[in-house]
């Protein structure tokens, strides 16, 4: 992975036949990047034309190319080689679309570009200078840059290209500042002078050879001006993931595909390793670690737009309550704000909104309400705060002359909060306390905070500057960036909007999290539709409207994976769809696989009919109750992989080659996943469908219902067909190890009254480990603080045990461990001890699966159970 230091870009990748990758970004923000290519103007000679087609690197990104356009800017102009006598003309970018085909327009081999001198060794590393002679065709160009390579740690390389003469926008994240080299790197840097290129090699100590890892000599495309920087790099194989939100599968087409990175409210229509967890783990070492959620958010919740009234709402909550299904959340849509108004409630139809609040409360659940950005400016003097108060501190974004940015959203004409001055931060918490004071709720769902725009710039139109007509203006809707947003020439309090427009979501989810956290004195919950590096510190996110079809139900998959490697764990989709109307089918199959996201919610939009769980048959309603009953007894692990993700920065779901790094089957699976390292869940994603395809790496395998072992270390993973009927989710735990669960109940208010209990999953040489995270649930820094309990849990042969790392949890006498099975045991025990006295147990030949039951072990010392044969 890569820490890209700038917001908006656009990708376009190639996969060579020897599995390498031409990775470019052309930056779109007047801010420091990391590499550029200098690009000269002037015919190339036909002879350093000859370059092969896997190795093209694009010369005209914008439309319009014709041949005599690119041989103007010193490119070549070829079919490609593989093209046979096809000769249809380009479109964008020297390609054939909508095939993505070999660019016609690439650079020669001996474009001229930047060269470095006076390279030097520092305390950090190194440090150089990058000049050219010559300009591009972009304007601005920055003729000469700096240099600076830091050795951050023994597996964190950090590598700066600035301008060496201004000082420019950067974003303003938070990251480690190292001055000091590290002794023994795990990798290394070597740099060519004339022409300039830089490669990072990473030393693997086991082959005895060292792997290139990020390498510019390929082709020379580096550029940097004003307004549009690229960069080209090889890496080392043809599997990319990440790379921005999209709704596609997991693994990136490298067809010379280009993703913008430009936030926007549509709906559908260099970090080391070696693991690929540890990456992720590097990574959000530098943006910072993801928030520790409320235990509460955890649970299942349910939203729609179009309750209509309160009463309506209440309604639904009681009839999830006489279902008995759980549910620990009730939100609402916009419509239950006067007139679309932020911080305001309908009086006429949700009057009686305090008293659903405060019934959920009194039932251990918990309410959300929705806020947008957008501010009405339409409202009476006096008669709305939220406005008043906001300009007469100057909370929102203007343009250069002052005058406010007023564009349309659901209210009408709005003004937008600028969340990156400290005044706003300050105006937000009292608007949200002013609000809280009459409505108790307990989090807030941030949405249309692209920020989004019923009309393209502000209701007077855009000032007519370089920021909103780029010399380059990427792929995005509308081909023009203030599309559906805010004209980016407007000025906020970072910088011009041009720069930080893709930090808004991230600002408010700042803003919003301060005020939760000063206004209720707890632990935060903030979900927000726009997010950027280091979003996962404040809140979390949801997938934005899908609509209510089965490839949208995929495609879901791909997004929590892809959210969990850019630090945001805590992640799901609207379950059954947010566009369209549901099919009952749909909406069950929906149901298991999203009582598996890490944040699971059902919601639909105005319109379409109810589908909470409820308004389906007694068969649809037993189906989601079950499967979010093991959702709520598998929440202590799940919470467990939440502190670890918060501590050390770990996935909390991930794709199977996280786990299986070496199995290049696994590589391209994005309809399964795993919660950690040991829950498999492959979910049934096609309709009229009674069984699942099932990819089983090579390791021990068990049904998580029965017990069963599935596979003994195969040498090599497998694929099965599993029996797949319409109210089952097929989940298999992974030999040696241990998941902590407990006894669920409807919320987990509840739920965390009830008895603790043990999986044990045995590896073929029968051992097992696993551990237990535990605190309040709600509280601020437990961790930190050491409010908290820590326990690890062994097995080995016959025996099971804990340790008590660290105690520091208030209730830890209630604490009580209750059942425990265990998958693979060979053969029938005679007798079962749980801390020196027999214990109640049962046996099943056929499975090999032990249950010990009827215990009340105390958790907060050791646990010793034993059987004998």
């Amino acid at each position: 992975a890569v820490f890209w230091e700038c917001s908006s870009s656009v990708f376009s990748m190639k996969s060579s036949h020897s599995c390498y990758i031409i990775a470019t970004i052309v930056r779109m923000s007047r801010c420091l990047a990391l590499v550029v290519f200098l690009l000269v103007a002037g015919r190339a000679h036909t002879q350093q034309c000859n370059v092969d087609d896997n190795v093209r690197f694009d010369c005209f990104p914008e439309d319009g190319v014709t041949q005599s356009k690119c041989e103007a800017r010193g490119c070549c102009w070829r079919l490609p080689k593989s093209s046979g006598n096809h000769t249809t003309p380009p479109r964008r970018g020297g390609r054939l679309l909508p095939t993505q085909d070999v660019p016609y327009c690439f650079y020669p081999s001996d474009y001229p570009t930047y060269s470095l001198s006076n390279l030097k060794e520092t305390d950090y590393g190194y440090t150089g200078d990058l000049r050219r002679s010559t300009h591009s065709y972009y304007p601005k160009d920055i003729m000469q840059l700096k240099l600076d390579v830091y050795f951050e740690t023994n597996t964190r390389l950090h590598f700066k290209i600035y301008d060496a003469n201004s000082q420019r926008y950067e974003v303003p994240i938070e990251t480690p500042k190292v001055t000091k080299k590290v002794p023994r790197p795990n990798y290394e840097v070597d740099f060519v002078h004339e022409p300039f290129s830089l490669r990072v090699a990473r030393f693997d100590s086991g082959q005895g050879m060292n792997e290139t890892l990020f390498n510019t000599n390929i082709t020379r495309s580096f550029m940097f001006t004003d307004q549009f920087i690229q960069i080209s790099s090889i890496l080392p194989t043809s599997y990319i993931y990440g790379l921005g939100e999209h709704r596609a599968g997991f693994l990136h087409s490298l067809n010379w595909t280009r993703l913008t990175m430009w936030a926007r409210d549509i709906p559908p229509v260099v970090f080391l390793g070696p693991s690929p967890d540890q990456v992720i783990q590097q990574y959000t070492e530098v943006i910072g670690r993801p928030f520790m959620p409320p235990y509460w958010s955890l649970g299942f919740h349910l939203c729609r737009w179009g309750y209509g009234s309160s009463d309506k709402t209440q309604q639904v909550v009681e009839k999830m309550r006489k279902a008995g299904i759980p549910q620990d959340g009730q939100w609402n849509d916009i419509d239950y704000m006067d007139k679309h108004l932020d911080w305001t409630y309908d009086k006429t139809n949700f009057s009686g909104l305090s008293d659903v609040v405060k019934d959920l409360h009194d039932h251990g659940q918990h309410y959300v309400n929705i806020i947008d950005p957008g501010i009405s400016n339409q409202q009476p003097k006096g008669s709305y705060a939220p406005y008043d108060d906001g300009l007469s501190i100057g909370a929102f974004i203007t343009f250069a002359n002052g005058s406010l940015v007023k564009g349309q959203v659901w209210p009408g004409e709005t003004v937008y909060p600028d969340f990156t001055n400290p005044v706003t931060k300050v105006w937000w918490t009292a608007e949200a306390k002013a609000y809280h004071d009459k409505i108790n709720y307990d989090g807030l769902w941030i949405d249309m905070n692209e920020p989004s725009n019923f009309v393209d710039g502000s209701i007077l139109g855009c000032p007519d500057n370089s920021y909103e007509h780029p010399p380059y203006t990427p792929d995005v809707l509308g081909d023009k960036l203030s599309a559906f947003t805010v004209c980016v020439s407007a000025k906020q309090y970072w910088s011009t909007h041009y720069n930080v427009h893709n930090l808004y979501g991230m600002s408010e989810m700042i803003a919003s999290h301060d005020a939760l956290a000063n206004i209720r004195g707890k632990r935060p919950l903030v979900i927000s539709r726009s997010t950027f590096p280091s979003s996962g510190k404040y809140g979390g996110h949801w997938l934005g409207d899908n609509n209510s079809l089965w490839k949208d139900m995929w495609y879901s998959i791909p997004g929590i994976l892809n959210f969990n490697l850019f630090g945001i764990p805590l992640v799901g989709a609207d379950i059954c769809g947010f566009g369209g109307t549901t099919t009952e089918e749909l909406c069950q199959r929906w149901q298991q696989l999203g009582a598996f996201y890490p944040f699971s919610r059902n919601h639909n939009t105005l319109g379409s009919k109810d589908q909470d769980p409820t308004s389906f048959s007694p068969a649809m309603q037993k189906s989601t109750r079950d499967i979010l009953l093991i959702r709520y007894s598998l929440l202590p692990y799940l919470y467990t992989l939440f502190h670890k993700g918060h501590v050390t920065g770990s996935t909390i779901v991930r794709p199977l080659f996280f786990e299986f790094s070496m199995d290049q089957e696994a590589f391209t699976i994005d309809r399964q996943f795993l919660w950690g390292s040991s829950l498999l869940i492959s979910p049934v994603l096609e309709e009229n469908a009674t069984s699942v395809n099932a990819y089983f790496p090579a390791d021990t395998w068990y049904d998580f219902y029965t017990g069963t072992r599935v596979t003994s270390q195969p040498s090599k993973g497998k694929m099965i067909t599993l029996d797949a009927p319409l109210d089952k989710l097929n989940l298999h735990v992974r030999g040696g190890r241990i998941l902590p669960t407990q006894d669920p109940n409807t919320t987990t208010t509840a739920s965390r009254n009830n008895k603790y209990g043990l999986i044990v999953a045995m590896s073929m040489g029968s051992v097992a480990n696993g551990e237990l995270f535990w605190d309040d649930g709600d509280t601020l820094s437990t961790y930190e603080n050491g409010k908290y309990i820590f326990m690890k849990f062994s097995a080995v042969d016959n025996k099971i045990t804990s340790t008590v790392i660290k105690n520091g949890y208030p209730y830890a006498d209630k604490m009580e461990l209750g059942s425990t099975r265990v998958f693979g045991v060979a053969k029938q025990p005679t007798s079962v001890s749980a801390n020196g006295k027999a214990a109640t147990f049962t046996y099943d030949s056929k499975t090999q699966m032990l249950t010990v039951s009827d215990m009340s072990l105390p958790m907060k010392v050791p646990i010793n159970i034993t059987w004998k044969y």
